[in-house]
């Protein structure tokens, strides 16, 4: 799609695989079959009388985003061929959710419509081959099926995108929507009729390869319409309507509010749509059964089932039915054991006058759990608390306050070799915290998944390698900003750290060769914070890190208590009560290493400590002066970008990276400002997707795109072959001599 230039325009691109095609339709018939076939995407649900409630306990979904529990459906697509109908196979289908940040509704809980019946010009259904030998880049649209064969076949259609701020459904389930006065678009004004702006959702499915020839839809027509049926949440979707920001007007194939939602294939990528079929299909639901709704036959047939409640319904299965008692079956007899049960005395003089008591039988010792607490500071300013919160552990701490993700990466067995014990049955590993606040809250979920996953690798298998468990649990949402002039002000910039737990936690980790089991549980609720506030100041010693009753929340989770081997030792801590301090400090083993400054040891007089952690030294690359090389320079096109908040994409130029030389550190800036970060490397293309000015229009590509055809042509775009040097061969030899390492 086509980026606009207006502040607030956004877009979601969010990915099915189909779940499969029957005769239901849960909008139009909810209590009988329907009048043709649909395709059913999204919540594993295709019966006629669905519910919102079963949307939301649904299990499977054959969509990317865990939040996402809605369902869409189109009249299935069938080739003919000598007289028989033949299903057309969907290589996989798209949503795209359309808004204006901060000026549409949520979709209520359970609103339902249909759209683009008859053909209707605003719902804008267009069917467009993709490599059809047209001389236009973007391919050869029509208003049907073609009949000639194309490399693949994208089919959409817009629903409405203004709702009457009632009606979750009406009777002919289009009338309480309406598409705005300007003739379709999501930003157009709304009738008065129905004052609620809502997203446009933009339904796209795709055939790969299209044949060509007659095809139809399973109405016996060509017009695309399609149904909808909301499973969100409705307080969650608004959250993201209200929030998220990347200036997209358009179905963009890289939008994603991934500091949002939670994306089930993350990390997202540019460019995905090559192999984003093998990501969906590694969390596809198992195959819906259709013949427990309905025996027709609907595939390889001369004639399709049609006419709206005919044909038979199967009823929903319910309860296994009573079976009659069983008679019980004798439970045999013991095996007589020598030297067991009851011998009674002897009767008469001689027999003893008491029986001998009874030799009691030791209890034997409940073995000991060796734990090692490795990350960031909110291992190490633990010290050894957790022998409080989890019965029967021995713990050692070598947690180093204010270290990355990335330095964990590279840390090797020696950073342990002080501590006491040197083979644990469970290591806890705190990373991932210092990588968000060093960016200012800019990096993206999937920049984190990246840094935590090379983190625990390595700690697993080279810094504690041996360990039956490796636990993550994330960390509590802060109670405030440590600097409210920071990108970190708000609690939305904390979000990409939770997006991060989750999207592992949904995907696990798997170290290859370890054996060990890995646990993630993501906290940020515990402390009685949330995605949309900050958590309640009684658990922190300062804004971002636990006291005692904070550790004792996040610990004595059962999630967490199962994932630490803790003993049950029956007793149930109120952690708003507790009063002891924060112990073991002093006890710290990392080699040669203490947080900076160094946490006081807690007494019961002083008060809890605050310790500042230290900002780690990170390879950061240095500003340096332009050089008077013109082939290698600064690209002058904008580039794609976290704001600091990390709440929305940005575009920024090399000037904004040179103010702050740290901010080269972000992905894909140093190869597009390779003068302000000191990357004149061999010749390199631009990392980052940028902007340029093609035929008086302003749009995002990347040098992919450059390079894929009409390179010539493309690399004479005003800034594109400063940006893709390699691609438009505009290098010297000099470059070719240029040392690659840029942080010496």
């Amino acid at each position: 799609g086509i980026l606009c230039e207006r502040c607030g325009a956004t877009s979601i691109k969010m990915d099915f695989l189909p779940l499969g095609d029957v005769r239901t339709d849960p909008i139009i018939n909810p209590d009988c079959l329907s009048d043709h076939v649909h395709t059913f995407y999204g919540a594993n649900k295709m019966r006629p009388e669905t519910t919102y409630q079963d949307l939301r306990d649904a299990d499977g979904n054959s969509g990317n985003v865990m939040e996402n529990k809605s369902l869409y459906w189109h009249p299935t697509v069938y080739k003919v061929e000598n007289g028989i109908y033949k299903k057309a196979e969907i290589y996989f289908a798209s949503a795209y959710y359309i808004w204006t940040t901060g000026q549409a509704k949520a979709f209520p809980d359970g609103f339902k419509m249909v759209a683009g019946f008859d053909g209707i010009k605003e719902a804008r259904a267009i069917f467009e081959c993709v490599g059809c030998g047209s001389d236009e880049e973007d391919g050869c649209e029509f208003d049907s099926f073609p009949e000639q064969a194309c490399d693949e076949l994208e089919v959409s259609m817009a629903f409405p995108t203004c709702w009457d701020g009632v009606s979750i459904d009406s009777e002919d389930h289009m009338s309480h929507v309406s598409y705005d006065i300007e003739g379709g678009r999501f930003d157009g004004d709304c009738p008065n009729s129905h004052p609620e702006k809502i997203p446009e959702v933009q339904l796209f499915f795709r055939i790969l390869p299209y044949q060509g020839g007659r095809h139809v839809f399973s109405d016996g027509t060509s017009y695309f319409h399609a149904d909808y049926f909301s499973g969100w949440n409705s307080d969650e979707l608004q959250f993201v309507l209200d929030n998220c920001e990347n200036y997209s007007d358009a179905p963009s194939p890289d939008a994603w509010c991934e500091n949002f939602l939670t994306f089930r294939d993350a990390p997202k990528v540019f460019g995905e749509d090559d192999n984003i079929v093998q990501k969906l299909q590694n969390f596809q639901p198992d195959p819906f059964d259709t013949s427990t709704i309905t025996d027709e036959l609907v595939e390889n047939t001369s004639q399709l089932p049609r006419i709206a409640c005919t044909g038979t319904l199967k009823p929903e299965s319910g309860p296994t039915a009573p079976t009659s008692p069983t008679t019980p079956v004798p439970t045999p007899t013991p095996p007589v054991i020598a030297c067991t049960g009851t011998l009674k005395p002897e009767s008469g003089p001689t027999a003893p006058t008491s029986p001998t008591p009874p030799v009691p039988t030791p209890t034997p010792p409940v073995p000991t759990t060796n734990i090692l607490l490795l990350g960031d500071s909110m291992a190490s300013f633990m010290g050894n608390t957790l022998e409080s919160f989890c019965s029967d552990v021995k713990v050692e701490n070598a947690g180093i306050g204010g270290t990355t993700a990335d330095q964990w990466a590279e840390a090797n067995a020696e950073i342990i070799s002080e501590c006491a014990v040197r083979s644990f049955d469970v290591v806890y590993i705190s990373v991932g915290g210092n990588d968000l606040l060093l960016s200012d809250c800019s990096i993206s979920s999937a920049a984190l998944v990246e840094k935590i996953e090379s983190a625990v690798e390595n700690i697993v298998l080279n810094v504690a390698p041996g360990a039956s468990t490796y636990v993550l649990t994330g960390y509590c949402m802060p109670h405030a900003p440590e600097d409210e002039s920071s990108g970190c002000s708000e609690p939305s910039a904390f979000n990409a750290l939770s997006v991060a737990f989750s999207t592992m936690q949904s995907n696990g980790i798997e170290v290859e060769g370890s054996g060990s089991t890995i646990e993630i549980i993501d906290s940020i609720n515990v402390c009685g914070g949330s995605s949309f506030s900050f958590s309640n100041e009684m658990y922190f010693q300062d804004p971002i890190h636990l006291n005692s009753k904070g550790y004792c929340k996040v610990f004595t989770q059962e999630t967490v208590q199962n994932a630490l081997s803790c003993s049950d030792s029956g007793d149930v801590l109120d952690c708003n009560t507790i009063d002891f301090e924060i112990y073991g400090l002093e006890s710290n083993c990392a080699l040669g290493t203490r947080p900076s400054p160094t946490p006081p040891v807690p007494t019961p007089t002083p008060p809890v400590p605050t310790p500042t952690p230290p900002v780690p030294t990170i390879p950061t690359a240095p500003v340096s002066a332009p050089t008077t090389d013109t082939s290698c320079s600064d690209s002058t096109l904008r580039f794609r970008t976290m704001n600091g908040l990390g709440t929305k994409v940005v575009w920024r130029d090399c000037t904004w990276v040179n103010n702050k030389p740290y901010r080269c550190n972000n992905e894909g800036i140093i190869s597009h400002c390779p003068v302000t970060c000191n990357g004149c490397d061999t010749c390199q293309d631009s990392e980052a997707r940028f902007k340029l000015v093609k035929d008086g229009r302003r749009i995002a590509r990347n040098c992919d795109w450059v390079a894929t055809k009409k390179t010539a042509i493309r690399c004479g775009y005003e800034g594109v072959a400063e940006t893709c040097r390699d691609t438009c061969d505009a290098c010297t030899e000099e470059d070719e001599g240029r040392d690659n390492n840029i942080f010496e």
